[in-house]
């Protein structure tokens, strides 16, 4: 008969084992999709390619040095506070500058991804996750295109990590004014009764912008029209309406917005909690992925949280029907097939089945959350499994701080 410690572990397996079969056998279709697209249409940008988004932010942090407004200059759409990194690359050329912040940008997001699974795992556990890492299309593409969300992903890591007030309102105010998609856990600790917490983090995110004092103005209406550009390869749910056709975009971005908000709200008012820790993180990220504006996949890296937590789970117990709609959800945002249709003589229906499948995992992965409650009983749970590991010698991550 297996012991507690095995059947954990084979639960773990079992889902390691799903994901890196997927994953991976779609690692070998996209690179035989991407030289058949690049061969016979040149101008094809298959998955293995990817423009740097770190020129944006560079060009976008050398007319900030230089005295210029980059909202008006060439129309920058991000935070103030994601100019301050490529401000001191600024100086370097172009490609010196963005490979060294491509190399910095994959180191950080493998230590913050080896330290959600460095407490309570195997090392083959780790070293699976960081492949999971390797293989998530999303996760590619943030580190391969030179875009700012890994960051968001390693404050966001590291403000629920630590166990001090200060530090986790800090990093927490760094990840909302490098990219603005974590304010939506503000009105969760206001939920929780975090108020100071609160305080503090909107107040060290005032500071932290205050040098950017004079790009307020231009930020705000860009960042406030980001959403009137919404992309059909978005993998907010709004896309699903957006690729049914024939519905004006006012209407679809209106079914959109009510989605997102109906469905935040809801799991809003069902959270009792009070802890602050990773545990939140991934049960709100998709509310990240599906922010109402122009959201690319690249932005799901954060997925992987969600997938951290399910498999810290796994570690405790059998997954519930809710925790694997969330598995799946998180599998098909993973799945990045529209690269093959789009340029394969398939029919209209199978392209559009693609494009939407990342949206649809997304919306699972809200519903999912919508159908949980989380109240003090629950994290109760939660610690004594945690404290019963800790006496096992087999401590687990993300344990509950102090507000």
């Amino acid at each position: 008969m297996q012991t507690g410690l095995q059947q954990r572990r084979r639960r773990v397996s079992e889902l390691f084992r799903i994901v890196l079969l997927l994953f991976g056998a779609q690692m070998p279709a996209l690179w035989m999709a991407h030289r058949y697209l690049h061969s016979a249409v040149p101008m094809f940008h298959g998955s293995f390619f990817h423009g740097f988004d770190f020129e944006f932010f560079w060009a976008g942090a050398r007319a900030w040095l230089a005295g210029t407004d980059p909202y008006r200059v060439f129309g920058f759409v991000t935070p103030p506070l994601s100019l301050l990194l490529p401000s001191l690359l600024a100086p370097l050329p172009l490609p010196r500058a963005t490979a060294i912040f491509l190399a910095v940008n994959a180191v950080v997001l493998a230590s913050a991804l080896w330290w959600l699974a460095a407490r309570g795992w195997t090392l083959r556990e780790r070293v699976g996750f960081l492949l999971v890492a390797v293989l998530f299309v999303p996760a590619q593409w943030c580190v391969r295109g030179g875009n700012m969300d890994g960051l968001m992903l390693v404050l966001l890591v590291a403000a629920f990590t630590v166990r001090r007030p200060f530090p986790r309102a800090l990093l927490l105010a760094a990840s909302i004014g490098l990219k603005l998609y974590s304010v939506i856990l503000l009105p969760v600790m206001l939920r929780r009764r975090q108020w100071r917490a609160s305080a503090v983090t909107l107040a060290l995110l005032v500071l932290l912008m205050l040098p950017f004092v004079r790009l307020w103005p231009a930020a705000w209406h860009a960042l406030a029209s980001r959403g009137d550009r919404y992309a059909y390869g978005s993998i907010s749910p709004v896309a699903i309406v957006y690729a049914l056709g024939g519905i004006r975009p006012a209407v679809y971005k209106g079914i959109g917005l009510a989605f997102w908000l109906g469905t935040y709200l809801w799991t809003l008012w069902r959270d009792r909690g009070r802890q602050l820790n990773l545990a939140l993180v991934a049960r709100y990220a998709p509310w990240m992925f599906a922010w109402p504006a122009l959201v690319f996949p690249y932005v799901g890296v954060l997925a992987l949280v969600v997938l951290a937590h399910l498999l810290q789970v796994a570690q405790r117990r059998p997954l519930s029907r809710v925790e694997y709609c969330r598995f799946f959800g998180f599998l098909m945002l993973g799945l990045q097939l529209d690269q093959i249709t789009n340029g394969l003589p398939l029919t209209a229906g199978a392209d559009i089945f693609c494009h939407i499948l990342q949206p649809m995992g997304v919306a699972v992965m809200m519903l999912s959350s919508c159908m949980e409650t989380v109240g003090p009983e629950e994290e109760a749970q939660e610690e004594n499994a945690t404290e019963e590991e800790a006496r096992a010698n087999v401590p687990l991550y993300g344990a509950p701080g102090t507000a």
